[in-house]
């Protein structure tokens, strides 16, 4: 079948075939010369043909006005910036080393739908014990429900993975202050440890009021994750936590103070994934240099931040807001109670 289109639509149409059987048959064409070619199959002789008014086929490229994919360039390379009508994947290696962890060489990089990030991977590895991390995450968006979240893995160098979907609704009033609720489903395992997997649920609270003043802004969330004791045989486990964050900036220079706190209770034997870490930069964060700090059940940590310019001159098409680099001079102070232990 050969299908022609009027005016300066450029859409593959999507044909109909209805056979001797009453079963109908979708197929979307593809071009052929200047024009439109189908082939359908049919488990009957074919009775009638139509274009179909009412299948959907969704526009690949919403900018170009056609269902063609569009070109897919990649920074350092062929992009030049981030593109209104194709997809552009920047990438970048570098080296960094973060509180309690060794020297790593990592290359991180993210897929661009025209401005808006929609996949994101970090893979790092460390030359002195041959270890490795690795993080991938896929961003959806329903901006009409202000719904998103991510679809996400992730590797620790102490091969610890956790495998994870959220649903974030933010806010859920149009009203300040603004607050977020999510839910998450977890599966934690450690790598080698077949025994130690298992899944969790998460929920969140987060409250952000419009800010204290155009200067200064605050943030409150809190989080509670279940282990239900059906889940697993051995162990069943509740892990509270909650941060206070808060923050003023004059000019080019910022003074930010973080409260965190974490405490978890369980029955059986408490796998090691459920503790609280205290380097660990997503909750903790106790940016100390030690790579011996055991995971601990109960935890409190209280961090202060001093940011000031730092002048770098880059060229501004390389990606990089020169004008937006920051330096940072920090204070943390952390202690456990079981056993009692101050950092």
């Amino acid at each position: 079948m050969q299908v022609a289109q009027k005016g300066n639509f450029d859409f593959a149409p999507l044909i109909a075939v209805i056979d001797d059987a009453g079963q109908r048959t979708n197929a979307r064409a593809r071009r052929h010369n200047d024009g439109w070619i189908a082939e359908i199959e049919t488990n009957a002789e074919p009775r009638h043909l139509d274009i179909d008014p009412e299948h959907e086929a969704l526009d690949t490229d919403r900018f170009n006005n056609n269902d063609r994919w569009p070109p897919l360039k990649f920074f350092p390379g062929s992009a030049k910036g981030l593109a209104d009508d194709v997809y552009t994947v920047i990438w970048a290696p570098y080296a960094y080393r973060n509180p309690g962890e060794p020297l790593s060489v990592a290359v991180q990089a993210a897929l661009f739908r025209y401005i808006n990030g929609i996949m994101f991977f970090n893979g790092a590895v460390s030359p002195s014990n041959r270890g490795g991390s690795y993080s991938i995450r896929h961003r959806y968006e329903y901006p009409n429900g202000a719904v998103h979240g991510d679809l996400q893995v992730e590797q620790n160098y102490d091969a610890d993975r956790i495998a994870e979907v959220s649903i974030i609704r933010s806010p859920v009033f149009h009203v300040d202050p603004e607050i977020s609720v999510s839910a998450k489903l977890r599966h934690k395992q450690r790598m080698g440890e077949p025994e130690s997997g298992h899944e969790t649920i998460v929920t969140g609270l987060s409250v952000r009021p419009a800010g204290l003043s155009d200067l200064c802004s605050f943030n409150l969330g809190i989080e509670w994750e279940s282990s239900p004791p059906d889940w697993h045989p051995d162990f069943s486990y509740e892990r509270r936590s909650a941060t206070a964050s808060g923050d003023c900036r004059i000019s080019s220079f910022g003074l930010g103070t973080r409260v965190f706190a974490g405490k978890v209770s369980y029955d059986g034997e408490l796998p090691e994934a459920a503790m609280f870490k205290p380097t660990n930069l997503s909750e903790a964060r106790l940016r100390i240099d030690a790579s011996d700090l055991p995971s601990v059940e109960e935890l409190a940590v209280i961090s202060s931040d001093f940011l000031f310019p730092l002048i770098v001159p880059l060229p501004d098409n390389s990606f990089v807001l020169s004008r937006r680099i920051k330096g940072r001079v920090f204070y943390d102070v952390g202690r456990t109670i079981t056993p009692a232990t101050q950092y």
